[in-house]
């Protein structure tokens, strides 16, 4: 982030809101590159006071984030990346092949868990049948000894 300078000045500004839409992310997602320093930007204040102020990204950012973007939909290896942008802006039928197989280990991946969940299930269902069983027993044995107990054989 860097603030008010003359060479900025010379350089087209994109507000936050501007900036978002040009790149169709959100302005929340622009705003944590920005304070983490992935995505710079200049800081104009609105009043006086230097408490109100607007994020303003330069064009040469825009142009970078859009290389990248590009640069990781054209890349069939950048699977993950390239899942991210709408399948109108990436139909090659490298990263549909890639995308089919991705989703592929997905499905295999969370039949695995409930295949898992529904082992893990069935096992808590029978230990709770054994629990419930040696309640009853237990408590037939103290029927029993509460019942010798209030009489007595004579």
């Amino acid at each position: 982030m860097s603030t008010n300078s003359a060479a900025d000045a010379q350089e087209r500004e994109y507000s936050l809101t501007e900036a978002a839409r040009a790149l169709n992310k959100s302005e929340a997602s622009l705003r944590m590159r920005i304070k983490r320093g992935t995505l710079n930007a200049n800081i104009r204040y609105i009043d006086d006071s230097n408490e109100r102020y607007q994020y303003m990204i330069p064009e040469s950012e825009l142009e970078k984030e859009r290389n990248r973007q590009s640069s990781t939909v054209s890349d069939p290896a950048a699977t993950v990346s390239a899942s991210v942008v709408p399948p109108s802006h990436s139909a090659t039928p490298a990263t549909v092949s890639a995308r089919a197989s991705q989703s592929d280990d997905i499905i295999a991946e969370l039949q695995r868990r409930q295949d898992r969940l529904e082992a893990a299930l069935k096992q808590e269902r029978e230990d709770a049948r054994a629990l419930i069983r040696a309640l009853e027993q237990q408590l037939e044995l103290i029927r029993m000894m509460l019942a010798q107990a209030l009489n007595p054989p004579r």
